[in-house]
C-alpha cells in the first residue's frame, strides 16, 4: 500500500513539473532593449563593428558602421574619414534567464551616432536617450565621446 501511494505521488509530482508553460514564441521577449521606430535603424544598413561590456557600470554597447566605417577599422584609420557613420548603442546589462550566467540587454540608455562629411570629413556628433530625445552634452564630453568611438577597434572580422 506504501509504495502504491508513493509512485502515485511520484508519477503526480513528475507530471506536475514537466507540464509548465512556456513562454509564446510570438511575444517580445526583449521589449525594453529594442529601439525606437522613430530611429529608423534599419534603414541605415549599418553592420556590426565591435561590442563593448562595461562591468563597473553593468552596460553593454555595439558599435555599428556603414562600409566606408568597416573599411576604415579594418585599417585602424577611422579619424578623418569622409563619409564615415557610426552608432553606438548602449544598454543596461540584465540576466538571461533562459540562460545561467550570461547577461543580455536590458534597457536602451543611449544611442550615440558620428558622422562625417563625405567631402570636408568634418566629424557631427549627436546623443540620444531611449525615447529618441536628443542629449545635449558639454563640449569636452562630445569630444571625448567621438574619440571613444572613433578609437574602438574591430572585432575580428572575415
Amino acid at each position: 500500500m506504501k509504495s502504491i501511494t508513493l509512485t502515485i505521488l511520484c508519477t503526480f509530482l513528475i507530471l506536475n513539473l514537466g507540464c509548465h508553460v512556456s513562454p509564446k514564441l510570438d511575444e517580445p521577449v526583449n521589449k525594453n532593449a529594442s529601439l525606437p521606430a522613430e530611429f529608423n535603424f534599419s534603414s541605415k544598413r549599418l553592420r556590426v563593428i565591435s561590442s563593448i561590456i562595461n562591468k563597473t557600470k553593468g552596460t553593454m554597447s555595439t558599435l555599428y558602421g556603414n562600409d566606408i566605417a568597416i573599411d576604415a577599422a579594418k585599417s585602424g584609420n577611422q579619424k578623418n574619414t569622409p563619409g564615415i557613420e557610426l552608432t553606438l548603442i548602449t544598454w543596461q546589462q540584465k540576466p538571461n534567464k533562459y540562460w545561467f550566467g550570461n547577461n543580455i540587454p536590458g534597457k536602451l540608455i543611449t544611442i550615440e551616432t558620428v558622422e562625417a562629411n563625405q567631402i570636408t570629413a568634418k566629424v557631427s556628433y549627436k546623443c540620444f536617450n531611449e525615447h529618441n530625445q536628443s542629449l545635449i552634452l558639454n563640449p569636452a564630453d562630445t569630444d571625448s565621446r567621438i574619440a571613444f568611438i572613433l578609437t574602438q577597434k574591430p572585432s575580428v572580422m572575415p
